[in-house]
């Protein structure tokens, strides 16, 4: 089968992620001729402000759009290629607070493929958290003897409750990860082979909350409330779970050209293996 891919359809941010080219000549030099191309492809047909810069055997890829940035980075070691999303931590600040970090895994790919080659999965990690104060009470209460009614006598305790609420959500990608296929395909008027990778994305969110105060009565109560409340956000993220292990599986598709360093498609299913988007769709502009 010939694939025939168009640029038109880029998809940047992961794009970004594997934009590395080492394949013949030395890692670093194919890399920056590869990245002055795409840098002009992309600034060509697009509002993305694209860069690459060197530092020692890395190769940074900073991507900008707006105030939004993405800056990956790569190398070659091994006759492998290392491709990273980001620096590890990165620190997500809102205002002039850290509320989050990312871990990012390394995708590790050999420059030389073969159809039955098993490739190494990597795992990744990112939370995110905000907190909001407020005061709590305790109250006194007595009933009337014939009816629901109660009213207060006494405010028993009162004090500022902080909150936190965060999320944490575990990613494991190329899990079962093989090389399935080869095909060709055409970019920029030449010819390549891209190699059909089928993997899984094994991803798991779970909410928390917790809660404290000084005072002793309203810290042993919310204490009570975040293990209930953590407990149940555990089983709704069991519920969610496609396999035992408790994680949403994601079917994976991917064609990767050794010699650009980049995947020419992506194709995401759902656990039904029904398509559900296409992340990459290179097509060739000659």
């Amino acid at each position: 089968m010939n694939i025939t891919v168009s640029y038109k359809k880029i998809f940047f941010l992961i794009l970004s992620l594997f934009t590395y080219n080492a394949y013949s000549q030395t890692c670093s030099s194919i890399a920056m001729e590869n990245a002055k191309s795409l840098n002009y492809l992309i600034n060509g047909s697009s509002k993305v402000d694209y860069s690459v810069n060197k530092e020692g055997d890395r190769i940074y890829s900073i991507y900008k759009s707006g105030a939004f940035e993405i800056k990956s980075y790569c190398y070659c070691k091994n006759d492998t290629l290392h491709i990273f999303k980001g620096e590890s931590p990165q620190y997500t600040v809102t205002g002039t607070d850290t509320t989050g970090y990312s871990i990012f895994g390394d995708c590790k790919i050999p420059l030389h493929l073969k159809v039955g080659d098993s490739l190494l999965s990597y795992s990744e990690f990112t939370t995110n958290s905000f907190s909001s104060s407020s005061r709590q009470e305790a109250y006194k209460t007595s009933s009337y003897v014939l009816g629901n009614y109660r009213y207060t006598t006494a405010i028993l305790h009162s004090d500022i409750v902080n909150s936190q609420f965060g999320t944490g959500t575990w990613t494991h990608n190329f899990v079962n990860a093989v090389v399935a296929g080869e095909e060709k395909i055409t970019f920029m008027g030449k010819e390549y082979t891209a190699y059909k990778i089928t993997s899984e994305m094994w991803m798991r969110t779970v909410l928390s909350y917790s809660a404290s105060s000084d005072d002793k009565f309203l810290d042993k109560k919310n204490e009570k409330v975040s293990k209930k409340m953590n407990k149940k956000a555990e089983k709704i993220a069991d519920k969610m779970a496609d396999n035992e292990e408790g994680y949403k599986v994601t079917p994976i598709e991917s064609w990767f050209v050794p010699e650009l360093g980049t995947y020419v498609k992506v194709l995401f299913y759902n656990s039904q293996k029904i398509l559900v988007t296409t992340k990459v769709e290179l097509i060739s502009l000659n």
